[in-house]
């Protein structure tokens, strides 16, 4: 299999019938054009020995390597070996050796199996590729949609993936999700989902479609988008939007890419790798692109009500309302009106703006 992820070129030979089974099927985003060699090759092995380090010098629990060959032991307890050959392609084979408390994990939770088998095996490799050319993961959802292409910074949870569904509930979007960036650029990595059933998660070719909200909600995964503003989204009580600082947007950024246990794993991986090899840097830049983003960006604070939905439309909307002066939540989702206008009755509590746009409080209570 041959594929994109991440702004690389990858071929991923699964090998055994069970690892197959465990990833699912792969998105791949994108086939990669022409004759372009691979950058990154992963290849899993049915045996069950362990790797071999003889020559090789201890350089971390669980590592050892020669400056060429790395050999990393249950790496993020996944329970997958990796032996690593950093030249100018990064070669990777695995062999499934786990632990009895990894054993029995995976057993117990099969989809855990399946996320640290999707992150060690795609993901990491990918990731610390990717380093080599000064790109650093991020947690953020980048949509295009006719309105524009905004980074959505923010827990899964609390929005970001609720505004891809309801954009791709009104006709198809592009996306990324976990992606690696440059300071203009966010590539997204390919995801690996179990088999499809009904409203789930589900590839239909090389171009990376799938359904993420039922039947008629598509998302089109594409290989590289460019973001034209920054949203950092929260949950609230109800509906506002605001102007945030670069700074503060940059940190939302920092912030959730080093709070998601996808990437839990990763910073481990990377800072052994690079002290084994010479290769990448140890610490990824991760606070330098997410300012170089906040900073040539409009930067908005969007806050969500539980439940409530908004489109893109809407989004970019609110945001070009944000920039031009104070707005006030109505109690609909992407929805602001400037201040001073008469509020509509909608069933929530009355609320006036105090402060910072967008920041209501209800009528009569103390600050």
């Amino acid at each position: 299999m041959l594929f994109r992820s991440g702004g690389e070129i990858v071929e991923v030979a699964h090998g055994p019938a069970w690892v197959r089974r465990l990833l699912g099927r792969t998105v791949g985003l994108v086939a990669p054009p022409g004759p372009t060699p691979p950058t990154v090759r992963l290849r899993v092995q049915s045996r069950r020995a362990a790797f071999g380090v003889e020559g090789l010098r201890r350089v971390g629990d669980d590592a050892w390597s020669d400056g060429e060959r790395t050999v990393l032991r249950d790496v993020a307890g996944s329970g997958f070996d990796l032996s690593v050959v950093a030249g100018d392609e990064l070669e990777v084979v695995a062999r499934y050796r786990p632990r009895p408390a990894a054993r029995l994990a995976n057993r117990l939770y099969g989809d855990r199996a399946r996320r640290l088998a999707a992150a060690v095996l795609i993901h990491y490799p990918v990731l610390w590729r990717a380093g080599w050319r000064g790109r650093v993961p991020l947690l953020a959802t980048v949509v295009r949609g006719p309105a524009g292409s905004p980074m959505l910074v923010g827990a899964g949870e609390l929005g970001r993936s609720r505004i891809v569904a309801t954009a791709a509930a009104t006709g198809p979007v592009t996306s990324t999700e976990l992606c690696v960036a440059d300071d203009e650029r966010c590539f997204g990595l390919a995801e690996a989902h179990p088999a499809a059933g009904p409203g789930s998660a589900a590839n239909d070719g090389p171009t990376g479609r799938w359904s993420q909200a039922g039947p008629t909600a598509t998302v089109l995964r594409i290989a590289e988008l460019a973001p034209d503003r920054v949203v950092v989204v929260e949950e609230a009580l109800w509906t506002t939007i605001e102007e945030v600082k670069s700074d503060e947007a940059a940190r939302a950024l920092v912030a959730t890419t080093y709070g998601t246990p996808r990437l839990a794993g990763y910073w481990g991986f990377a800072a052994t790798l690079a002290s084994a090899t010479g290769r990448g840097p140890a610490q990824p830049a991760v606070a330098d692109i997410a300012q170089a983003h906040a900073q040539r960006l409009p930067c908005l604070r969007i806050g969500l009500r539980r439940g409530g939905r908004m489109s893109m439309s809407e989004l970019c909307a609110a945001g070009t309302a944000a920039r031009s002066g104070p707005a006030r939540d109505t109690g609909r989702a992407g929805v602001p009106v400037p201040a001073g206008a008469p509020p509509r009755a909608t069933g929530t509590p009355s609320a006036t703006p105090t402060g910072p746009a967008g920041a209501g409080v209800p009528a009569g209570a103390g600050r």
